[in-house]
């Protein structure tokens, strides 16, 4: 992957976003804090990608990449390395007791002109997975557009089902502003591949950029098993970021 480096000046980890909610089914006030993800909370946050982004997102749900037992030792490695580059973003319920639950991720990452997610060694399947992304970022180069030379990207944004509906999404993609200024990166951008990401990037500020139609992608690679996916559309968004 990229070889950007998080500027050691910037405490690690730090907290970029505080988010107080009340319950939808009861008078409850939730109290979330959204903050740099950490080594030791690894297992966890691999669990919870499994079991709410590859289980849940349109694209790795039409290729069952959950039920694949040889994609799983790729995406613990892919996530340890993005995690030791210390850039995911992970938010905890913050409890009564201070004790903190993990319920949401996103796999953030610092990239570079030269990276490419073609670079990640993987399986078969998400070989495949990833061949989607690649065909939908043909359209569009971020660096050349904006002129920047890294640019924070993101390779899932998942919410535990329980806490959904609540604006978690939103306010990690808001705490995405914080953690770029802090480390001087102009530039993020997703994309995003369902209904309710979308609406939460536009809620958090970002701007849509570009769409692609999976029906299009599945022209050009008709292997894939896009035909059936809930749908239909990923959608590249932006928000360029104000480092004075």
């Amino acid at each position: 992957m990229g070889k950007w480096k998080r500027d050691p000046k910037v405490p690690y980890p730090s907290v970029w976003r505080e988010y107080q909610v009340k319950s939808k089914t009861s008078d409850e006030i939730y109290n979330f804090q959204i903050q740099d993800a950490t080594i030791d909370i690894l297992p966890d946050m691999i669990d919870h990608m499994l079991k709410y982004y590859w289980a849940d997102e349109p694209v790795a749900e039409c290729f069952d990449v959950i039920n694949d037992a040889e994609s799983k030792p790729y995406l613990e490695g892919f996530y340890s390395e993005i995690v030791n580059a210390k850039t995911p973003l992970v938010c905890f319920k913050i409890e009564n007791d201070g004790s903190k639950q993990l319920v949401g991720c996103n796999m953030t990452l610092a990239m570079e002109p030269e990276d490419s997610y073609s670079d990640i060694p993987t399986s078969p399947l998400l070989k495949d997975y990833i061949s989607v992304f690649l065909e939908a970022d043909k359209k569009i180069n971020e660096f050349e557009k904006f002129g920047v030379s890294v640019c924070l990207k993101a390779v899932g944004l998942a919410i535990n089902r329980k806490y959904r509906g609540l604006g978690l999404a939103t306010e990690i993609l808001k705490a995405r502003t914080e953690f770029c200024k802090a480390l001087k990166i102009p530039l993020t951008t997703t994309q995003f591949t369902s209904g309710g990401s979308q609406a939460a990037a536009r809620k958090a500020g970002f701007i849509f950029l570009e769409e692609t139609k999976y029906a299009d992608i599945h022209k050009v690679l008709p292997h894939l098993p896009l035909a059936n996916i809930k749908h239909p559309v990923t959608q590249l968004w932006y928000k360029t970021i104000d480092l004075n």
